[in-house]
């Protein structure tokens, strides 16, 4: 692939599958081929980042590499894609194509990238909700933290 960045979107699917063929060759069993393929991708990796805002996205990437063969007995590697996604200020682009290898059982790899600040947004927008408290501990005397844990666990007073 070029350095030319392609956005996702179905006017430019035929753009995109170009991409992807220009890589693959004649690879398709083990490969990302299709535009349909990289909108599921898509379509995952929005979910896991939803409590994101879309203006907060900038710079978050994907990074997919499909699974390898079922089967054991397949004694070698597979030729495959990996494909590289990426937030820019109108949405995803496709940024990356490359040729790859899967071995036998190799798990589906997706990768999602963020900056700090992104996953400290993130961070805080999934307990925003809650109302979180103190251990009850940080706020007692002394007497009154003997009180707690003798509530939990039996004291022996002496040897």
């Amino acid at each position: 692939m070029s350095k030319k960045t392609i956005k996702i979107t179905e006017e430019n699917a035929a753009d995109i599958e170009a991409a992807l063929a220009a890589i693959n060759g004649r690879a398709s069993a083990f490969a990302t081929t299709s535009f349909a393929r990289i909108a599921e991708i898509v379509g995952m990796a929005e979910k896991q980042i939803a409590i994101l805002p879309r203006s907060s996205r900038v710079g978050v990437s994907i990074s997919h590499i499909p699974a390898g063969p079922s089967a054991k007995a397949y004694g070698h590697s597979a030729v495959s894609t990996r494909v590289t996604l990426e937030w820019k200020s109108a949405g995803w682009h496709l940024v990356g194509v490359e040729r790859t290898k899967v071995y036998p059982r190799s798990p589906e790899r997706v990768r999602i990238s963020l900056s700090l600040r992104q996953a400290e947004e993130i961070a805080r927008r999934s307990v925003s909700s809650f109302v979180i408290r103190k251990p009850a501990c940080e706020d007692a005397s002394g007497h009154e933290l003997l009180d707690i844990v003798s509530r939990h666990y039996e004291i022996f007073a002496g040897a």
